[in-house]
């Protein structure tokens, strides 16, 4: 018959039996962590035990002579060698704590608009370094900040190299020159992206159909599902091949004349209409 205490790595003499109660006498098995040679949960014989030194005081209930020799009804062992304490902060947790005051401190730095102060101490003399706090930003580079990192025409007004690149048009004066011609229409589309302007929606149609991208590569640019960018261009085709499928192509001599006449005195304007009817010719031939 055992008297000793079953709690492995315990070898005090005497204890209180498991309960009659299966509930109860699970909760002792589960708090217990003691496998069989199956893996599985260890089933207490009948005469198992556990040794008071796993029971709290709160786990006794005192008696008229003084004594705690009796348990609660409720009472399951708590007190084992190998539990860890609740105190001791595991390395891992120690790294988080790390990084979180650190954040803590440099966002703390940077929401203070004045002069910062930074200390750098040696064995022989201790250096102050100032640092000047950053001039106030404007509104607009406010909202373009917002923005940093989604394409945007606007992002290349005085970029006339990417602007070719992306649609064929030669600067962002003649790409604005063919968003303009399309009329106030452009606000009024069957689908509307609310979150992004109707020039770049055109911006994401030109680039489509000039560098041959896929939905999932400008839904990354633009910050958008790759289903709102298949909307978009499906939507702007069509609004484009209605807008501008009455103009001819290819005029007569007589028309290429007198287009001549009438902007002789405004070279660019010619330059942006023969421009505008190359461009037609080589993306919205049907």
């Amino acid at each position: 018959m055992p008297t000793r205490c079953c709690v492995p790595g315990c070898s005090v003499s005497g204890g209180h039996k498991f309960p009659s109660n299966p509930e109860l006498c699970l909760k002792w098995r589960v708090a217990l962590k003691r496998s069989d040679p199956t893996k599985g949960l260890w089933k207490p014989g009948k005469h198992d035990i556990v040794c008071h030194q796993h029971f709290t005081t709160n786990d006794y209930k005192e008696t008229l002579l003084g004594d705690r020799s009796r348990l609660k009804i409720d009472a399951v062992p708590s007190v084992f060698s190998f539990r860890r304490d609740s105190n001791i902060v595991s390395p891992r947790a120690l790294r988080m704590q790390s990084r979180k005051a650190m954040r803590v401190d440099k966002s703390t730095v940077l929401d203070q608009g004045i002069q910062q102060e930074v200390e750098v101490e040696s064995p022989h003399n201790s250096t102050t370094i100032s640092i000047d706090s950053e001039p106030d930003v404007p509104k607009d580079m406010e909202i373009q900040c917002e923005l940093l990192g989604r394409y945007s025409i606007e992002n290349f007004r005085d970029n006339p190299k990417a602007v070719s690149f992306n649609t064929g048009f030669k600067s962002y004066e003649h790409f604005m020159f063919l968003f303009n011609a399309l009329g106030p229409a452009v606000y009024e589309l069957k689908y509307k992206c609310s979150s992004l302007h109707p020039s770049d929606q055109l911006f994401i149609t030109l680039i489509k159909l000039r560098c041959a991208k896929e939905d999932l590569e400008l839904s990354l640019l633009f910050n958008l599902s790759v289903s709102t960018i298949a909307r978009i261009f499906n939507t702007w085709i069509n609004f484009l091949y209605f807008q501008l499928k009455e103009l001819n192509i290819w005029p007569s001599r007589d028309i290429v004349d007198i287009c001549q006449l009438i902007f002789k005195e405004n070279s660019q304007a010619l330059e942006l209409s023969l421009m505008l009817l190359r461009f037609l010719s080589r993306n919205l031939k049907t």
